[in-house]
């Protein structure tokens, strides 16, 4: 698997995996604490299913993208690149 040895590539999938953890975290706690009644709603839906995985899903790629983009905006360009913005 030549593709991870790249910085970059290992860079935004290492990064992806933790936001996705972080969100699925996130996402747990709020459940966990059961805020705004979430829940508990979720417990007496029908659709608790698809629910929970709209709750799960949508944190996770929102965390993924927000933790890899950070990432990639973190980089810090080579001194020759520096001076042409």
């Amino acid at each position: 698997m030549k593709s991870f040895r790249d910085p970059i590539i290992r860079l935004v999938v290492v990064n992806w995996l933790l936001g996705m953890g972080a969100g699925v975290l996130c996402a747990s706690l709020i459940l966990w604490l059961d805020l705004v009644g979430l829940r508990s709603l979720l417990a007496r839906s029908d659709f608790w299913i698809q629910g929970l995985a709209l709750l799960y899903g949508g944190f996770a790629v929102t965390f993924a993208s927000l933790v890899t983009g950070t990432a990639v905006m973190m980089i810090k360009a080579d001194e020759q690149d520096s001076g042409s913005c």
